[in-house]
């Protein structure tokens, strides 16, 4: 590969890490920013009855772990090196992309998916502390947003993540062999 050709794709693996990041900040954005405005409005005592506040939580309780999940689902996970090719220069023939730029672009899908599923979990119980005023639906837009904050695509994180893909299809490679 010559020097050209890696220039260019580390110039595209930035921009799509940049692409990345911006979409996971503005989801992020968006239950900060509503979280504020709810503080700001919530004056009220809390209701003595939690049923909401209660079924947000749960529900908090259960989308946390499944958006850890979502990457290793069947229909996510690491296609066969056969599907696609091995080599980070191969064109993938059916959309003309190479296989970096497949796996980034699946990369992308599981944490649109999983940010979605976060930040669904964190509007969700900011209504809940709206409506009902109990500080365990303000804990667990805490523990939403902390996750968020963990899971945020960084250069180094998708780097490695693209090297674990590159080694499990060199691991298929081997097995199908």
């Amino acid at each position: 590969m010559n020097a050209n050709t890696e220039h260019e794709q580390h110039d595209g693996l930035n921009q799509a890490v940049l692409v990345l990041q911006i979409i996971c900040a503005s989801l992020v954005a968006g239950v900060v920013i509503f979280g504020v405005f709810t503080l700001i409005q919530a004056s009220q005592a809390p209701q003595k009855q939690p049923y909401l506040t209660l079924f947000a939580f749960a529900e908090a309780v259960i989308v946390l772990p499944l958006c850890l999940l979502i990457p290793k689902l069947p229909g996510l996970a690491q296609k066969r090196s056969s599907q696609i090719g091995n080599s980070s220069s191969t064109k993938n023939s059916e959309h003309g992309l190479t296989t970096v730029q497949s796996r980034v672009a699946r990369l992308q899908i599981q944490k649109i998916i999983q940010y979605a599923m976060l930040e669904g979990s964190a509007f969700f119980n900011l209504i809940a502390y709206y409506l009902e005023h109990h500080y365990l639906a303000l804990l667990a837009v805490g523990s939403i947003l902390f996750v968020m904050a963990m899971i945020f695509p960084t250069h180094t994180s998708v780097t490695q993540w693209l090297r674990r893909q590159e080694e499990i299809a060199g691991f298929d490679e081997n097995d199908s062999a």
